[in-house]
This record gives structure tokens, sequence and C-alpha cells, in this order.
């Protein structure tokens, strides 16, 4: 424990804080939802917005035929599956082979 009057130690008093980085990469600009004085006129800007939209609708649909692919993949691999389940209950099943167990 401590002694009577006697504070604790604390560290980094008196030194100055670490730097804070910033939440963007550095020599890039924030993200603001408002348009810096140089930003361009609100003809380039809605070009920009319509650009960005554009390759995000691209991409979305894309992302839906992806996830449709994937889905169909799925479900043949399940339906291999339950053949193979299938022929192996058959196999167990055979007389045969029964017969070499009992």
């Amino acid at each position: 424990g401590l002694a009577k009057g006697k504070m604790p130690s604390v560290p980094n008093v008196g030194k100055a804080p670490p730097p804070v980085m910033p939440p963007y990469p550095v020599g890039s600009m924030p993200l603001d939802p408002f348009p810096a004085k140089d930003g361009g006129t609100p003809g380039a800007l809605s070009n920009a917005a319509l650009q960005w939209s554009r390759h995000l609708s691209y991409s979305t649909a894309r992302g839906i035929e992806d996830a449709r692919r994937v889905q169909q993949v799925a479900s043949d691999a399940r339906e291999l599956a339950d053949n193979a389940a299938t022929q192996v209950e058959y196999i167990m099943n055979q007389p045969c082979l029964r017969k070499s167990f009992d």
C-alpha cells in the first residue's frame, strides 16, 4: 500500500500528451457534408455525386449477382450431400453387407 501522506506515482506527469492521430489518412481531407470553398462548382460536385452513385449501384448489382451465384452453388452442394447420404444408406442396408456383420 501507500505510506500515509504519499501520492501514487502517475506516469507522464509534466510531459506533453501524445499526438492525436486524425480519423482520416494524413494528407487527405476529412469527410464533411458541406463542401470546402475550393470544392468546385455545383455542377462539378453534382457530376461527382452522380458518378459515385452509379459506381455504388453497379457494385450493389454485382454483389446481388454474386450472392445469387453463391446461393445456387450452396444449393447444388446440399443436393450432392443429400445424394451421397442416400447412397451410403443404400450401401449400409444392402443384404450381403448385413450378413457379414451378423
